[in-house]
C-alpha cells in the first residue's frame, strides 16, 4: 500500500513538471512570434546585405586599381585583407555581430578578386594567393554565427573557386565539372556518420553548408546542360551532351521524389526549381523555331498548370 502511494505521488509530481514545461514552451513561442522578424524580412535583409557587400568590395578594388594605380595581385590582396578583416574580428569581439559579419563578407569579396582573377604580379607568392584566401575563408566561416552570412560566404567561395579553376584549366566545361564533383564530395562527407568537426560547429555550419553546396552543385550541373558553353561539338560530343541532359532531368526529378519521401524541403525546392528551369529552357530551345512563339508559351503554361494541379491534388489526398 505504501509503495502504491509513493508511485501515485511521483506520477502527480511528473504531471506538474510537464504542465510547467508546456507553459514555458507556450510563452517562449508567443514571445518568439512577437519579437522575431518574419522569414521574408530575414531573406530581404540577407540579400540586401550581400548586395551591399558586393558593391562595396568591387568598388574598393576598382578604387585601388583605377585611382591609386595598384594592379599587382599581392598588394591588392594585402591591402584589402588589412583593411577589412582586423576591423571585422574586432567588431565580433565586442559583440557588434552584424557590423563584423558585413565587414567580413566585404573583405572576402574584395580579397577574393586578386586571389582568383588574373592579375599581373612580379611576386612568386601570387601563385599561393587563392589557397591562402581559402584558409582565410575557412577561418572566417568558423567565426560566423548568422546563417545568412554563412550562406553568403559559402556562395562567394563557390564563385571564386569556379573562376580560379576556369583561369587555371582554361576550359569552362571542365572547370564546371570539377566544381560539381568537389561539391558532391563535400555533400558525401557531410552525409557520413563520421564526425569530422566538433558538434558545436556542425550544428551551426552543417545545415547551411548542405544547402549551399546542394544549390551550387545543381546550378553548375544545370549550366553544363547548355550547349552554348561548348565549342565545336562533334557528333559524339552532341550524343554525350544529350545523354547528360537526360541524366540531369532524371536527377532533379529524383531530388524532388527523395526530398518528398524524407520530408526534406531543401531537396524539394532546389530539385523542383532546376527541374522546371531545365524543362522550360529545353522546351523553349527545341520548339521555339518549330511552332509559333505564342503557341509554345501557351503549351508550356498548360504543362505547368497541370503539374501544379497534380501536386496540389496529391497533397490534399495525403491530408
Amino acid at each position: 500500500m505504501e509503495n502504491l502511494r509513493e508511485q501515485v505521488l511521483a506520477t502527480t509530481q511528473l504531471a506538474r513538471i510537464d504542465e510547467e514545461r508546456v507553459d514555458r514552451l507556450a510563452n517562449f513561442t508567443e514571445n518568439w512570434r512577437q519579437e522575431e522578424p518574419s522569414t521574408i524580412r530575414k531573406v530581404m535583409t540577407a540579400v540586401l546585405t550581400a548586395l551591399g557587400a558586393l558593391i562595396i568590395g568591387a568598388s574598393f578594388i576598382g578604387l585601388l586599381v583605377t585611382t591609386l594605380g595598384i594592379d599587382d595581385a599581392l598588394p591588392l590582396f594585402l591591402i584589402t585583407g588589412v583593411t577589412f578583416f582586423p576591423a571585422a574580428f574586432f567588431c565580433l569581439s565586442v559583440r557588434q555581430e552584424m557590423v563584423g559579419l558585413t565587414l567580413m563578407i566585404i573583405g572576402l569579396i574584395a580579397s577574393g578578386v586578386p586571389a582568383s582573377f588574373e592579375f599581373e604580379s612580379s611576386s612568386v607568392v601570387v601563385r599561393f594567393l587563392f589557397p591562402i584566401w581559402l584558409a582565410v575563408f575557412v577561418f572566417a566561416l568558423l567565426k560566423m554565427r548568422h546563417r545568412g552570412a554563412l550562406f553568403t560566404a559559402i556562395i562567394v567561395s563557390e564563385t571564386y573557386t569556379l573562376i580560379f579553376l576556369i583561369r587555371q584549366l582554361d576550359n569552362a566545361p571542365v572547370a564546371l565539372s570539377v566544381t560539381v564533383v568537389l561539391n558532391l564530395l563535400v555533400l558525401l562527407s557531410l552525409s557520413l556518420s563520421i564526425k569530422t568537426i566538433p558538434l558545436r560547429l556542425s550544428v551551426r555550419i552543417q545545415p547551411v553548408l548542405l544547402t549551399a553546396t546542394t544549390l551550387a552543385a545543381t546550378l553548375f550541373a544545370f549550366v553544363l546542360t547548355l550547349e552554348a558553353i561548348y565549342e565545336n561539338l562533334s557528333n559524339g560530343g552532341k550524343l554525350m551532351l544529350t545523354l547528360y541532359n537526360v541524366l540531369f532531368f532524371a536527377a532533379t526529378g529524383a531530388m524532388v521524389w527523395f526530398g518528398k519521401r524524407r520530408n526534406n524541403r531543401r531537396l524539394i525546392w532546389i530539385g523542383g526549381i532546376f527541374w522546371f528551369a531545365f524543362l522550360f529552357y529545353k522546351y523553349y530551345d527545341l520548339l521555339w523555331n518549330l511552332l509559333d512563339k505564342s503557341l509554345v508559351l501557351i503549351i508550356l503554361g498548360l504543362i505547368f498548370i497541370v503539374i501544379g494541379y497534380m501536386i496540389q491534388k496529391r497533397i490534399a489526398n495525403e491530408i
